[in-house]
Formats: structure tokens, sequence, C-alpha cells
């Protein structure tokens, strides 16, 4: 038996686990020179849905913060296994998924999008009733998308995982996996650390996507990602293939130290270190078994 047969064993599907989704799409980020074109009495680059800093928020939005004015994460942000609410301030989004009840902050939301209103209104899914002009494009589902989430870019060289609380929305350049009903800190602590070791990492390579030197990670092979994770009585916890081993253990008491608020940015580096680079998998079960 060889140690990748002996490591597949020990694995479940992602997708049987966790649901990945796509960020959102907007539907007009910002004002582009296509836009220019049909509008030429817009401003190059000027937000609409997006900012790309808190100073470029206007003013007259900033009283939304918390509510319709999100911070935003992008793959160029995400660093693995971080805490994404301590990686600071960076780009923002005007998140308005669904109609917007309250007079008060929809006049301001109407009142930015209203020089950019032609050009909303020209989606489809606006000319055909589905949704007000003033909506994101494909909002996701907003309880997911506010709630505590793995988050990755969709094309990196591999796993690059961190992990959201809760609050911020994710970029359409980004692939999140929210928190299953019931799923505790500690869990999702424990998945974004295997996912982002060599050894899970590598597994991902033999049958997931690539493209060029870049791993994808889209819903469809996210799905197919071999993990050496179970549910025990609705708790995540390792393989009993890993449980025992050197590095099963690591990765637990490092979940329940992220649970306490005592994780370190990076985990078990030592063990990353000294796996080689050219045949990880088979060199971390030759030294664990």
């Amino acid at each position: 038996t060889s140690w990748l047969q002996e490591y597949m064993r020990a694995c479940v599907p992602l997708g049987d686990l966790v649901r990945p989704r796509q960020g959102f799409v907007s539907g007009m980020d910002r004002v582009t020179r296509r836009h220019l074109a049909a509008q030429p009495q817009l401003t190059l680059d000027d937000g609409v849905f997006l900012f790309e800093s808190w100073a470029q928020v206007p003013p007259a939005l900033r009283s939304l913060r918390g509510g319709h004015l999100r911070p935003l994460l992008r793959g160029s942000a995400i660093a693995p296994n971080a805490r994404l609410d301590e990686t600071g301030q960076g780009a923002w989004a005007l998140y308005v998924a669904q109609q917007v009840d309250d007079q008060d902050e929809l006049r301001l939301i109407l009142e930015h999008l209203e020089p950019f209103r032609e050009i909303l209104e020209a989606r489809r899914e606006v000319r055909e009733g589905k949704i007000p002009w003033y909506r994101l494009h494909w909002p996701r589902q907003a309880q997911l998308m506010l709630g505590l989430k793995l988050v990755m870019p969709r094309r990196s060289a591999g796993p690059h995982i961190g992990l959201d609380p809760g609050g911020r929305v994710v970029s359409s350049d980004c692939t999140f996996i929210p928190a299953p009903d019931g799923w505790r800190l500690r869990d999702m602590a424990l998945l974004m650390g295997t996912l982002n070791h060599p050894v899970v990492g590598h597994a991902l390579g033999l049958t997931g996507k690539t493209k060029g030197a870049m791993m994808e990670f889209y819903a469809q092979p996210l799905n197919a990602w071999p993990v050496p994770l179970v549910l025990d009585r609705g708790a995540l916890t390792l393989h009993p293939l890993w449980s025992q081993r050197p590095l099963g253990r690591a990765l637990s008491q490092w979940a329940d130290e992220w649970e306490r608020g005592e994780a370190p940015q990076g985990i078990l580096a030592e063990i990353g270190e000294s796996l080689s680079s050219q045949r990880p998998l088979e060199v971390w079960l030759e030294r664990s078994f």
C-alpha cells in the first residue's frame, strides 16, 4: 500500500462537510473607460459599489458603516491562517443585497448611485424587474456572506486561506466557505489549518484544477478536495489516522488556541519547513507512521 493510498483512505471530499461559494459581483465596481464612452460626464475610477480605502468612501455614506457599508476582503489581502479582522483597513463595499426598507438609508444610497443610474438600470435583471436598480448584481446570501467563514483567493500557488469571524464581505476574486449551522470558531480554525497544510495542499494538487503554476480554488475542485476530517457528534475532528500523530495533535491544539484567542498567525511553521518541497506528502507520512 502506498503512502498516498493510505492518506486517501483517511479522507472525505471537502464538499461532504462544507459548501464553498464565490464572492459577490457588484455589476459596477467603479467608473471605467467603457462607462466614460457612454457617459463622459462621469469621472474615471470613481467608486460606485467599491472603494479602495476609507478615505475614498463618500462622507455621506459613512454613516452606513456596519450596515450597508462593509470592509471588503480581496484575494490580495488574504494571509494564510490569519484572522482577517486584524489585517487593517483596506477596501470597502456598498453592500446592498436586497430591497432597502429604511428610508433614510435608502435616500443616502440613491443619492450616491444616481449619477450611475442609467448604467445600472441597463442590467438585464433590472430591466426584467427582478431586482431594484440600486442592488448589487449577485450579492450572494447576505446571512452567509456576513457570518463566520474561511476566505481564499480563487487562484493562488497553493492553499492561502484566512478566517473572518464575521462582518466582512467577499470580493468576486475570492471563494469563501461559510460555517455550517452549529460549527464553532474552533471547527473553522481546524478546517483552515488543515486545508493550509502542505500535505493537504499536495492532495488538492493531485485532484484539483490548475492554470499554469496556479491552483484554482473554485467550487468544483474544492468540493472534490480530499481532506482528513470527519464530523463527530456535530464537531469537526481529524480522521483517526491523523488525530494521534504529531501533526494531528498540533493541529487540534492550535484550533483550541484559536477559540481561546491565543493562536499565532502562522501554523506549525517548523513542520511545514521540514517537509520536502518535492514530495511533501510522502515525506510527512514516512516520518509520521
